[in-house]
């Protein structure tokens, strides 16, 4: 029987992982392992842990379980492992269109964070140090996170200062006309784009 390794928890900064198991696994190793999974469960609902580390420690759990029983003597029929995978299968397509539903619901809510942002630049005035809220692109995208990873835009000295790859990142990213050519009126254009004043 090949070793069970431990599954690296990723998204979970706050959860210390038990020790990785036996080899073969002992009933103490499938209690941490319990005990892990109760903890992750906890984690996830409120949202200090990823659904995809949960599912990782949903499927190791049994995973062990099984091993000690297999050493205990008492093996698992031959048609457990399918009827498991069958009844995982439908949990882990559940887990996989939850996690596209977030990255939707994430987007969605990159677009009334654009709109707050923009209605608070408009306030702000038109001085070149007047503090800017980061806009997210048209698509509800931070452009200050990856894979963008772009400078804040906080204020207009901000826009000012971004370099020619940077600018036309911002300049795509809000949608802008691409057949204005002149740096000048791009400039501009990402002000407005902020809602800030071009002038």
């Amino acid at each position: 029987m090949s070793r069970i390794v431990l599954p690296a928890i990723n998204g979970t900064s706050t959860i210390e992982p038990p020790a990785q198991p036996s080899s073969p696994p002992t009933h103490d190793d499938v209690v941490a392992a319990r005990h892990l999974c109760g903890r992750l469960m906890y984690a996830h609902r409120i949202e200090k842990s990823t659904t995809t580390d949960l599912v990782k420690v949903m499927v190791y759990e049994p995973e062990l379980l099984s091993a000690v029983t297999a050493a205990d003597g008492d093996r698992e029929p031959a048609w457990f492992e399918r009827a498991s995978r069958r009844v995982l299968q439908p949990l882990n397509n559940r887990v996989d269109a939850i996690s596209d539903s977030i990255e939707v619901m994430k987007l969605g809510q990159g677009k009334i964070r654009r709109l707050g942002a923009i209605a608070y630049n408009c306030t702000r005035g038109a001085g070149e140090g007047a503090g800017l809220e980061i806009v997210p692109f048209v698509n509800g995208m931070d452009p200050t996170e990856p894979p963008n990873n772009l400078p804040p835009l906080t204020s207009r000295k901000a826009v000012r200062e971004l370099n020619a790859v940077q600018r036309d990142a911002y300049y795509q990213g809000y949608e802008l006309p691409d057949q204005i050519r002149d740096v000048g009126r791009r400039i501009a254009l990402i002000l407005i784009a902020i809602g800030s004043s071009a002038v």
